[in-house]
């Protein structure tokens, strides 16, 4: 007993694993591959998430737009030698002031193709401060390491400490090879320098000294290095509106300007206009932009002798395309001002000019616009027509190719979009590199999840397979327990009976009945109990559940007439034996019922198969069922426990039909 209680422990331990590996098959199946793909995916999500912050602040900042046809180009050496000729370059300042940034702007050269390319800028270089008393220290050294100019952008050299100077001197000690500007092999170039206090660009208009140069009119010279001319222009192309400018029909116009208070003016801008008229696209810019400009100050509005700020020099300088004119001046206080502004570029489309035409005007105190809201009163000579556009436009802070931004604010701007595309670029492939190692290792992880499915499958059969052994061992145990057992018990009753019988000299007649049945009994039973081992034995030898039936049905039936109709195979392979045994007491239930109420003389018992399932018939001739109910208690119970559905058909005086209906899924 202890031994059958081990082994039905041991089943059920393999029957809560199998429903354990059951669990973890689901799981696997239907969790692993988006479990999987979520865990796999947080690394790429990490890397969209800085890409999209990075688009999210590119955005915000303005939009750079290459000027093809700059006033000037900038400064540019001679041809040198070898490209560890030096060159040296100083910008004087008319004023000694805090620098704390400097800026250098790559020249460039277009390549056929409408591509830029940046020409000249030194591989090797160094940048140093002079201060008034002639010393000087290093701001930037790349002597001995090369420097790598990554796109055309500006290229920022912030200062450490702000120390009152004097100058900047650049010195290039490498030059880049191969040139494929004009055929030459080594030369330095730079389109433009700028060097600011706060947002004061003081480098600009200042003295230039430069060991070699190319001096060509309106393309390089050392003065086109601070000029304010270079690649780009302040500008923020998103916002665009072809008529804000200032447009007079006139050949001439002055603006009389009252800034209400004394402020100090050290810069002008002039912005010129694109499409001056109202004709059709293409736009021409810088159309009727002034070529003679007069800039006063005066002690009151009707002041006869002004002071002379700037006047257009002779040669004039180059006509400023869209680029502002900017103009340095020398530091001057003052609370009313005159511009004097004639001779409009002509139309190259008409040839000649009438009118004068401009995008906003600004006067600049140490980097701060000063003029702010003040619409100058205008006067105008020669007048030719109305004016189509208005003053205020002068003061809007837009040209009609944008928003104006303050000079140094887009050159940071400019660089700063610059290192956040490349760092978008760099971001950009590593999330293609992540996802492709993510995409592989999803796809080794589900490739293990299925092996491993495999595998846990292949563990739910073999412990379903090692219970069902188990279980078939345990039944063969109790059979052989109940065989050897209770077979041999009853056996030995029976005979002990018999002895008993031959012991008693004259048995009472009664005495030897009640012997004969307990004998018949004993024997009854130990055949019984050895049909029962035949069946959880499943013997192959043993007698089949249909013997059985027709041997139950002749024992209980006796002499009435019955009829067996089984398909052998079906019985045999089909049901098993727990099933058979539930079946065959289904049966005697069935029959004794008929022997006690039916009053039949014949009874026919069938199996047969209708619609894949297995059906088991018992009909009689007898007198009908009247209470259905309460007799058959017993055969309901024996149809659930076989999980089948039982039915009964009779009619009072024409017999009674049992059928028993076992479902597919029920009878394995």
């Amino acid at each position: 007993m202890f031994h059958l209680a081990h082994q039905h422990q041991h089943t059920s331990n393999l029957g809560q694993l199998s429903s354990l590996i059951r669990t973890l098959l689901l799981f696997l199946l239907f969790v692993l591959p988006v479990q999987s793909s979520a865990l796999l995916s947080h690394s790429s999500n990490a890397i969209q998430q800085k890409i999209d912050a990075i688009e999210t602040e590119l955005q915000r900042l303005p939009e750079k737009i290459l000027i093809t046809t700059p006033a000037t180009l900038g400064y540019r050496s001679t041809e040198l030698n070898t490209s560890s000729e030096q060159v040296e370059i100083e910008v004087l300042f008319p004023e000694t002031a805090a620098i704390d940034l400097v800026v250098l702007m790559p020249a460039v050269f277009s390549d056929g193709t409408h591509n830029f390319r940046i020409y000249g800028f030194p591989e090797r270089f160094l940048i140093e401060r002079i201060f008034p008393d002639g010393s000087s220290d290093i701001l930037a050294d790349f002597r001995n390491e090369d420097y790598h100019v990554l796109d055309l952008e500006p290229q920022l050299f912030p200062c450490p400490d702000t120390k009152p100077i004097s100058g900047i001197r650049v010195t290039s000690t490498r030059s880049p090879a191969n040139q494929p500007f004009n055929r030459i092999e080594y030369a330095v170039a730079f389109s433009e320098l700028y060097a600011f206090a706060g947002n004061r660009n003081i480098a600009l208009h200042a003295p230039i000294k430069a060991s070699n140069a190319v001096r060509t009119l309106n393309v390089w010279s050392p003065q086109y290095l601070v000029d304010g001319f270079t690649i780009s222009h302040p500008i923020n192309p998103r916002i665009r509106k072809p008529q804000v400018d200032y447009l007079s029909m006139s050949h001439g116009v002055i603006l009389n300007y009252d800034l209400e208070e004394i402020k100090t003016i050290d810069e002008l801008r002039l912005w010129p206009a694109a499409c001056a008229r109202p004709y059709r696209p293409p736009f021409i810019v810088g159309a009727d932009f002034p070529t003679q400009i007069l800039f006063e100050k005066l002690d009151h509005p009707n002041d006869p002798t002004p002071d002379l700020l700037y006047q257009t020099p002779v040669p004039p300088p180059p006509h400023p395309g869209s680029h502002p004119f900017m103009l340095r001046l020398p530091s001057t206080k003052g609370r009313y001002f005159r511009l004097s502004l004639s001779k409009g570029f002509p139309d190259p489309r008409l040839g000649y000019s009438d009118s004068i035409a401009l995008g906003e005007i600004e006067l600049i105190g140490n980097g701060k616009i000063l003029s702010g809201d003040t619409i100058p009163e205008t006067e105008r000579k020669q007048i030719s027509g109305p004016i189509h556009r208005k003053l205020h436009y002068l003061k809007d802070k837009k040209t009609s190719e944008g928003n104006i931004v303050p000079l140094r604010q887009w050159l940071e701007q400019f660089s700063l979009q610059r290192n956040l595309i490349r760092r978008q670029k760099e971001l950009q492939i590593q999330l293609e590199l992540t996802r492709r190692q993510e995409k592989q290792r999803s796809a080794v992880l589900i490739t293990v999840g299925y092996a491993l499915i495999i595998i846990l499958a292949l563990m739910v059969l073999i412990a379903r397979l090692l219970a069902s052994r188990r279980w078939n061992k345990m039944r063969e145990q109790i059979a052989a327990d109940l065989h050897d057992e209770v077979g041999a018990n009853l056996s030995g009753i029976a005979h002990s009976t018999e002895m008993a019988m031959e012991l008693i000299p004259s048995p009472d007649p009664t005495v030897t009945e009640l012997l004969n049945v307990s004998i018949l009994a004993a024997r009854q039973t130990a055949i019984e109990t050895r049909n029962l081992t035949q069946l959880l034995e499943n013997r192959k030898n043993g007698e089949g559940i249909d013997t059985m039936i027709r041997t139950t049905a002749t024992r209980i039936l006796g002499n009435m007439d019955f009829s067996c109709t089984f398909n052998e195979t079906l019985l045999s392979n089909v049901l098993k034996p727990t099933q058979k045994w539930d079946l065959l007491f289904f049966v005697k239930e069935a029959l004794n019922n008929i022997i006690k109420h039916a009053e039949a003389n014949h009874v026919a018992i069938e199996t047969r198969i209708k619609d894949s399932r297995l059906q088991l018939s018992i009909s009689d001739n007898g007198k009908g069922i009247p209470n259905k109910r309460l007799p058959l208690r017993h055969l309901e119970d024996r149809a659930k426990r076989l999980k089948g559905k039982m039915q009964i058909e009779s009619k009072e005086g024409e017999g009674t039909r049992i059928l028993l209906t076992l479902s597919p899924r029920k009878i394995r």
